[in-house]
C-alpha cells in the first residue's frame, strides 16, 4: 500500500514539474558533441531539411509548370471552338458558317461564358529570301482579347488593343528566318481555290513579334484581322470560319463541350465543338503526370527523413538506457519516458523544417529575381523554370510532415517498454 502511494505521489510529482521536458532540456544542453547520438541527430536534422526542401521544390516546380503551360494553352487557343467537320479535319476554314444562327443556338444552351469571338484560318504563302514558306493566316475579330496575348507573348512591338486591317503579328523565329523587321511591310499570297493560277497578293504591316515556345504555333501561324480574309475570299458579313468561346470556369470546359456536341443545331448542320483539352490531349496528359511524380517524391522524402529520425532516437535511447531504468524504478511509466524522446524528435523535426523552408524561399527568391535556371522550351514549352508559391499547400505539406513524423515516432517508442529497470541498474 505504501509503495503504491509512493508511486502515485512520484507520478504526480513528474506531471506537475513536467519532468519529460525538463530532462529533454538537460539532454539538449549536453556539451559533448562527439557522441554517436549527437552526430546522428545532426544528420537527421539535415535529412529533414533536405526532405522538406525537395518536397517543396518538387511541388512548386510541378504546379508552376502545370499553371504556366495551361495559361499558355488557354491564351493561344480558345477554350472551345465550334467549326464544321471539314474545318476540323483540315485545320483550315474551308467552308463558312453563319454566325447569327450559330450564336442563337449557343444562347439557347444557357452556357456561362466570359467572351465569344470569331476567327478564320486560311492557308497562305510568305515569300522568303529564295523560296515560299507555307503558313496559316488566322484572322481574328475585334472581340478577341489581344491584351492577354500581348502580356504573355509579345517580345517586340507596341502594346496592342486590337489587330487592325492590313496588320499582322508574326513569331520571332519566323522574322529571323526571313529577315523581317518591325513595322516592315511584307507580301502574303492566298489561293481562293485550287483552280486559281495567279494567287491573291496582300501587303501587311508587321506590328509585333510573338514567342509562345510552342514551336508548332510559332512556326506556322500568323495573326491578322478577320476582315482581310473576308475581303480576299469574298465572304459575307455573317460568314465566319470558327466560333470561339472563352469559359469563365475552366473546370466546365469538358462538360460544355459535351453539351454543345449533343445540341440539335450542331448535329443538323455538321458542326462540332472541340475543347482545348481534346485538341491538345497529349500535352494535358503529360502535365497531369506531374501530380503523380509529386506524390512519389513527397512520399520518398518523408520516408527517408523518418528513417533518419528513428535511427537517431533509437541510438539516443540505447545511450540513455541507464537513465530510463532509473526513472522506471522511481515510478515513471512508459508514456512519461516516451515523451522525453518525443520532445527530442520534435526538436529535430522543427529545426529541420525551419532550415528547409528558409532555404526553399531563398531559392525561390533568387530564381524569380534573376531567372538563373533555364529550360529547353522545345521540351517544356517554357524557357525559365517556374516556381508556384501557394502558401496553403506549403503550410499543408509542413503540417503533413509533422503529423506523420509525430505519429510514427510515438508508435516506434515501444522499445522503451522492453527496458527492465533491475537489469539496467545492476548492469556494469
Amino acid at each position: 500500500m505504501i509503495k503504491e502511494n509512493k508511486s502515485v505521489i512520484l507520478k504526480i510529482f513528474f506531471i506537475v514539474l513536467n519532468l519529460p521536458y525538463y530532462i529533454y532540456k538537460k539532454l539538449s544542453r549536453n556539451k559533448n558533441k562527439f557522441t554517436i547520438s549527437s552526430r546522428i541527430i545532426k544528420i537527421s536534422t539535415i535529412s529533414v531539411s533536405i526532405g522538406i526542401l525537395v518536397t517543396l521544390i518538387s511541388f512548386s516546380i510541378g504546379k508552376g509548370l502545370q499553371i504556366e503551360i495551361k495559361n499558355k494553352m488557354f491564351s493561344i487557343q480558345s477554350d472551345i471552338i465550334i467549326s464544321s467537320y471539314e474545318n476540323i479535319e483540315t485545320g483550315i476554314s474551308l467552308n463558312p458558317i453563319n454566325k447569327s444562327n450559330l450564336l442563337n443556338s449557343l444562347i439557347n444552351e444557357g452556357l456561362v461564358y466570359s467572351n465569344i469571338f470569331y476567327s478564320v484560318d486560311k492557308p497562305s504563302l510568305l515569300l522568303s529570301n529564295e523560296d515560299f514558306e507555307s503558313l496559316i493566316f488566322r484572322g481574328l475579330d475585334n472581340n478577341y482579347d489581344i491584351k492577354k496575348f500581348n502580356e504573355l507573348f509579345i517580345k517586340d512591338g507596341r502594346d496592342l488593343n486590337q489587330i487592325k486591317k492590313n496588320e499582322i503579328l508574326i513569331s520571332s523565329s519566323l522574322a529571323q528566318r526571313n529577315d523581317i523587321d518591325l513595322n516592315q511591310k511584307i507580301r502574303i499570297f492566298f489561293n481562293k481555290d485550287f483552280s486559281q493560277k495567279i494567287p491573291n497578293v496582300r501587303s501587311f504591316k508587321v506590328i509585333g513579334f510573338f514567342e509562345t515556345e510552342f514551336l508548332e504555333f510559332d512556326n506556322n501561324v500568323i495573326l491578322g484581322n478577320i476582315e482581310d480574309i473576308k475581303d480576299i475570299y469574298s465572304w459575307e458579313n455573317n460568314d465566319i470560319g470558327n466560333l470561339n468561346i472563352i469559359i469563365k470556369n475552366k473546370d466546365d470546359i469538358i462538360a460544355y463541350e459535351k453539351i454543345l456536341n449533343s445540341s440539335n443545331y450542331l448535329i443538323e448542320n455538321d458542326l462540332r465543338a472541340s475543347s482545348v483539352f481534346s485538341k491538345n490531349e497529349n500535352i494535358f496528359n503529360w502535365i497531369s503526370i506531374f501530380d503523380f511524380n509529386i506524390i512519389i517524391i513527397v512520399s520518398v522524402m518523408i520516408l527517408v527523413a523518418l528513417v533518419n529520425i528513428i535511427i537517431a532516437l533509437m541510438v539516443l535511447i540505447f545511450e540513455r538506457n541507464k537513465m530510463i531504468g532509473i526513472l522506471k524504478s522511481m515510478g515513471a511509466n512508459n508514456n512519461l519516458i516516451r515523451k522525453i524522446f518525443l520532445y527530442k524528435g520534435a526538436d529535430i523535426i522543427i529545426k529541420g523544417l525551419l532550415y528547409g523552408n528558409i532555404i526553399f524561399f531563398i531559392i525561390v527568391f533568387i530564381q524569380k529575381s534573376f531567372n538563373i535556371i533555364k529550360l529547353n522550351s522545345e521540351d517544356y514549352y517554357v524557357d525559365i523554370l517556374p516556381f508556384h508559391l501557394d502558401f496553403k499547400y506549403i503550410i499543408g505539406l509542413n503540417t503533413l510532415f509533422i503529423c506523420i513524423s509525430i505519429f510514427v515516432l510515438w508508435s516506434t517508442f515501444s522499445i522503451i517498454s522492453k527496458i527492465s529497470p533491475s537489469k539496467i541498474i545492476n548492469s556494469k
